[in-house]
């Protein structure tokens, strides 16, 4: 009777973390669609005006990198359902992590070229020190950092979901 009740106590304890985690996501999706609309409009006004061609580029890459971060939102958002109700072990949470890992690698490539273009070699550089004061430049590195985990966090799933299923059939 005690462990039940300790696993009664558990869930009681991660509920508020969970809803905590489902406000601060909803607040990403409010302020991503936000920001998607805002650029999306002066995409329009630019492309209206004849801004130059390399402002445009831009802006249709900052929305695609706005698209990208939705989508992962999104997942996230999934994911952490499952999680509230108490079936995290799905295969779509292995697939929805997989497609978050695959679009952080994308989101770091492409990071990783923007500065190999405006930073040259100097992008590599992880700790510099000198008149100017002490630079780094580590964010290069968390896109994939993220990526990794993200599969990581899939294979872990997928053991999850193979072991869950197992052990539902077997009962």
């Amino acid at each position: 009777m005690a462990k039940r009740e300790a696993i009664d106590m558990s869930k009681e304890v991660g509920k508020p973390l969970a809803k905590l985690l489902k406000r601060t996501l909803d607040v990403f999706w409010i302020l991503g669609w936000i920001v998607l609309l805002l650029l999306v409009v002066t995409a329009v006004v630019q492309t209206i005006h004849f801004q130059s061609i390399t402002n445009t580029i831009a802006l249709v890459a900052l929305v695609g990198f706005v698209m990208v971060l939705l989508f992962i939102i999104l997942q996230l958002r999934r994911i952490l359902s499952t999680v509230v109700d108490d079936q995290p072990f799905v295969f779509a949470n292995v697939t929805r992590f997989r497609s978050i890992g695959y679009s952080t690698l994308v989101l770091g490539a492409l990071l990783l070229v923007k500065d190999l273009y405006f930073k040259g070699w100097n992008t590599f550089v992880i700790l510099n020190a000198d008149d100017a004061g002490i630079t780094t430049n580590v964010q290069v590195a968390l896109p994939f950092l993220f990526g990794i985990l993200a599969l990581l966090l899939a294979e872990i799933f997928k053991l999850g979901y193979e072991i869950y299923e197992e052990n539902r059939l077997t009962i």
